[in-house]
């Protein structure tokens, strides 16, 4: 075939498409485009709360509150000492022979006695520590006469977090009180502590841990007896009290 017969088969083919109404698709080229875009920022600030005293809780559950008729300390500030019980050993018989008393339950909580401390300080936790001094020896109202050899102690005592946080995370140690010498009770080192914690002694089922032992020779009046417990909440963790954590698992 020439080319002249070609070029008139095409066209003719061409014109015939075209008398049928036919079109030939046309292959279309993608278009890009640039997207619109911006940036925003989102902001937070925060504060210590510093401001807001902590009420009491439930010392053997301190995720819960406590009964509401205990304002606590009204202490305030980012680290502080929400509560601590008064210990009442009652009014007993003489008797010539060591004897040992337990403190009553916590009449303003109707609980066991206990400690609360709440760290809501800025930043990672720090750390803290509870200590308790006995004043001076039990002394009688009326003649200022020492129980002498007397002795107040804080045993059973047991951890707990207002955050459901592991118990180990703040160390508890039993102490057999001296007068005039500072004791460890509570004590959180640097990452640990934070929230609210209790330390409990005894519970309200089996009563109070807080004892007081008179031995013989104390020769007590018929009188009351009292002295004051200084309690301080110190911002600098200690390896003082006791080597060991009640509150972590023992192996067999």
């Amino acid at each position: 075939m020439s080319l002249s017969t070609k070029i008139k088969l095409f066209s003719a083919l061409g014109l015939a498409v075209a008398g049928l109404g036919l079109s030939v698709p046309s292959v279309a080229m993608a278009q890009t485009s640039t997207p619109s875009t911006t940036s925003t920022q989102a902001t937070v600030g925060f504060t210590e709360d510093d401001q807001t005293p902590e009420n009491p809780v439930d010392p053997e559950n301190p995720t819960k509150p406590g009964d509401g008729t205990n304002p606590g300390t009204g202490n305030t500030g980012a680290l502080t000492l929400d509560y601590v019980s008064g210990f009442d050993f009652g009014i007993n018989k003489i008797s010539p022979s060591e004897k040992t008393y337990t403190a009553g339950l916590d009449k303003a909580n109707k609980s066991t006695t206990y400690a609360q401390v709440t760290d809501k300080r800025a930043g990672d936790p720090k750390g803290w520590t509870l200590k308790v001094t006995e004043q001076e020896q039990l002394k009688s109202l009326k003649a200022q006469k020492e129980l002498t050899g007397a002795q107040i102690s804080l045993t059973e005592a047991k951890a707990g977090s207002g955050l459901s946080l592991p118990e180990s995370q703040v160390s508890v140690t039993d102490q057999a009180l001296t007068p005039g010498t500072q004791s460890v009770v509570m004590n959180a080192l640097p990452g640990n502590g934070y929230g609210r914690w209790t330390d409990a002694w005894g519970t309200a089922k089996t009563g109070s841990g807080v004892k007081l032992t008179v031995p013989t020779g104390a020769y007590p009046e018929a009188d009351t007896y009292t002295t004051n417990l200084n309690w301080s909440l110190e911002d600098i963790p200690t390896n003082g009290g006791s080597s060991v954590n009640p509150n972590l698992p023992t192996g067999n």
